[in-house]
């Protein structure tokens, strides 16, 4: 065997080892019952499945499986598998969806108004769905940056989520800050703790 068929056969073998093993049958129909059912009660049974078959997913997010009370959604990622409550969403679904149900966030008079310009990285997982829009303050002479809550059920885009409980600031003074705190939201569902 010359030298370049053995670097090919090499890699080919390097490929195989780091490809994601495919999902079992038993898991794939059982993932379609998950995407039939109404609710989650059937995910504990799943996060059993997967994790007896072997397949690459987190502990954190076969746990999540377990315990979510919302159904969740397989994803697969660079290295494995993981799940969210839902399928994920671009900035263009987000508009879709307000305005499919009568929402003006997104209008041109609302954005106008505003000054405001919505940022297309838009933050997702089990806490919920967050962006970051950027908008004048009252006096138009700096920038603002606000996160904002999308409910996916209602197309509402709110300054509060948890049943408008939890208020969100719509005043950070830069774009990174408006980011970790939609990441962090979106990643665990509350404020961060206040610093000491």
């Amino acid at each position: 065997m010359n030298e370049i068929a053995k670097q090919i056969e090499s890699a080919i073998k390097l490929s195989r080892r780091r490809a994601k093993p495919p999902l079992t049958e038993k898991v794939t129909s059982l993932l379609a019952f998950l995407r039939d059912a109404e609710d989650g009660r059937t995910q504990p049974i799943i996060a059993d499945a997967i994790e007896e078959d072997g397949l690459p997913v987190s502990a954190e997010d076969l746990e999540r499986l377990r315990t979510a009370t919302t159904k969740l959604h397989l994803h697969e990622t660079k290295d494995g598998y993981a799940f969210y409550p839902d399928p994920p969403l671009k900035l263009r679904d987000i508009r879709r969806i307000n305005r499919e149900n009568n929402g003006h966030y997104f209008s041109p008079e609302t954005i106008r108004f505003w000054g405001s310009r919505p940022h297309s990285k838009v933050h997702q997982g089990p806490g919920g769905t967050f962006i970051v829009d950027e908008k004048d303050n009252h006096d138009r002479t700096a920038r603002l940056f606000a996160v904002r809550h999308f409910d996916p059920k209602t197309g509402g885009v709110n300054a509060s989520f948890d049943g408008g409980f939890t208020w969100l600031p719509g005043d950070l003074g830069s774009s990174e800050e408006a980011h970790a705190l939609a990441a962090h939201l979106a990643q665990h569902g509350r404020l961060p703790e206040p610093q000491q």
